[in-house]
């Protein structure tokens, strides 16, 4: 049993890896599109790192927290936005547009877990970039702040818990879409 376990969990690691080969290659089809996503979300970016720095220029902390431990706390909510992008966003709006437009069938007839398929089929890799830069704020801000192990494993321990109640509460609000024309709005 534990053999057939893995066995299928590899079996959808690689039809993962092959979705997301297919969106690197729409992606450098449309490079321009590409570009138009990287550069405003990372001059977000850049702008809160000025805002930060400019509001604790005269006064180095606000109620307890100074530039890094607000740094890192823009950097875990950015990063968790880019993941909910690369991992299951986009697919998630293909959803009910699918469901809306009547062309869910054809997912539906696909010899795989339609929750997967449904949930991991389109991935946003234009956030990559701004992801990486997310990681290295994030890199910078745990430098000025002293945690111990403990404390760093329990908080990738929580961010993981909640990236998967965000996936969850997502995948729920587009099931709704069976029910109504418009629930990407919730």
């Amino acid at each position: 049993m534990p053999h057939m376990v893995s066995n299928k969990f590899r079996q959808y690691l690689k039809i993962y890896f092959e979705l997301l080969k297919i969106n690197f290659m729409t992606m450098m089809e449309y490079r321009v599109d590409l570009f138009s996503i990287i550069l405003p979300t990372l001059g977000y970016s850049f702008g809160y790192l000025i805002f930060l720095n400019v509001i604790l220029n005269k006064v180095p902390v606000v109620a307890g927290w100074n530039f890094n431990s607000m740094l890192l706390i823009f950097a875990v909510e950015q990063l968790s936005y880019y993941l909910s992008w690369i991992l299951y966003r986009e697919s998630l709006y293909e959803f009910t547009l699918a469901v809306r437009n009547g062309n869910f069938d054809s997912i539906m007839k696909l010899p795989f877990d339609q929750r997967f398929i449904t949930s991991f089929r389109k991935s946003s890799l234009n956030v990559v970039i701004p992801g990486l830069f997310t990681v290295v704020l994030m890199i910078y801000a745990l430098q000025g702040i002293h945690l111990s192990v403990v404390m760093l494993l329990l908080g990738v321990f929580l961010f993981i818990c909640g990236v998967v109640i965000l996936y969850n509460l997502m995948f729920m609000v587009s099931a709704i879409s069976f029910w109504t024309i418009e629930s990407k709005d919730l």
